[in-house]
């Protein structure tokens, strides 16, 4: 219990950052390509708070891909060291997804294909472009929450797996009571940002 009550606490450390705005306005934020591993390892940062003394991984966004202006949205990846030094495999990342749509989702859940289902924290709900009073578009920010050996060991299965749909992204399906929304989340991004903290706690 110990090691979960501190995820939980690690976990509500961040969701509270980005609700509070930390993610900011996206009118001039660039979306990395998430296959591109240089490109996602040249948007990762590192934070150190002294304050609330916390070191945070933070990846770039990427954009879903979408058809519709009315369907929009993207993801990003945090995690954060619970000793404040150096991240461990016990330490938890956080996916974020926002997506957008034309009316509340409230989305509460989410599965991977084979029904497995994901622990969801609904993160921020907002309402946003409303034009002439007669439509707006929302948009609601929920967070999935993995360790790094999770995912370490979810990259591990698909490099032995023959599914090369296992193999190339993290697939899951986000669902509210009115909506829902498929979400896909490159082998590359994940990979690049577990690789680029393990480098951070070998750097002298």
């Amino acid at each position: 219990m110990g090691r979960l009550n501190k995820v939980v606490q690690g976990a509500s450390l961040c969701i509270v950052l980005l609700a509070s705005g930390c993610v900011g306005g996206l009118h001039d934020v660039l979306f990395v390509n998430p296959h591109d591993n240089k490109s996602v390892k040249a948007r990762i940062s590192i934070e150190h708070d002294p304050y609330r003394n916390t070191l945070t991984a933070i990846g770039p966004l990427v954009a879903l891909p979408t058809a519709s202006l009315n369907h929009r949205g993207h993801f990003g990846i945090r995690s954060w060291a619970l000793d404040k030094r150096k991240f461990k495999p016990t330490d938890s990342v956080l996916i974020y997804i926002t997506a957008y749509f034309s009316d509340w989702a409230y989305l509460d859940s989410a599965y991977m294909k084979g029904g497995k289902k994901l622990d969801v924290t609904a993160i921020d709900r907002d309402v946003v472009n409303c034009s002439s009073g007669y439509s707006c578009e929302i948009n609601e920010t929920v967070g999935i929450i993995f360790t790094v050996e999770e995912l370490r060991e979810w990259l591990k299965e698909g490099e032995l797996s023959h599914s090369l749909e296992h193999s190339h992204s993290l697939d899951f399906k986000l669902v509210g009571s009115h909506g829902s929304r498929e979400v896909s989340v490159s082998k590359v991004y994940i990979k690049t940002f577990l690789d680029f903290i393990e480098s951070y706690n070998s750097a002298p």
